[in-house]
């Protein structure tokens, strides 16, 4: 059984599973990052709740948030921000969180997955 995605910690592998966005709204950037494996349903990277959100993160740069591109500006200038005291609380807005690893409800196009 899964808990908030995460498998069981007894697995050789750290592995986050989700079918539906659920799991990725109470997950932290920090968190998912410490995954080896991270499986979804092909249906959540189209969902409404999922789409919303990346046009949400995207649009923080000041444009529609439309473009994957605008997603990968918004990850960029969130990657470079070094401010954020320590134990600063999670949050769900890219504009305000102080740490990347902070932000709640991340997106999978913003990872690098080591592949």
């Amino acid at each position: 059984p899964l808990k908030n995605g995460f498998a069981p910690s007894s697995w050789p592998l750290k592995v986050f599973a989700m079918s539906n966005v659920t799991p990725l709204k109470v997950v932290t950037a920090g968190k998912l990052a410490e995954a080896d494996v991270v499986l979804c349903s092909y249906r959540l990277l189209y969902s409404t709740v999922y789409n919303t959100r990346r046009r949400s993160l995207a649009a923080t740069g000041g444009g529609d948030g439309k473009s994957f591109a605008e997603l990968t500006d918004a990850t960029k200038r969130l990657l470079a921000t070094r401010g954020g005291a320590m134990g600063a609380r999670a949050t769900t807005d890219m504009a305000s969180v102080g740490r990347w690893e902070d932000l709640m409800f991340p997106l999978l196009e913003q990872y690098y997955w080591r592949r």
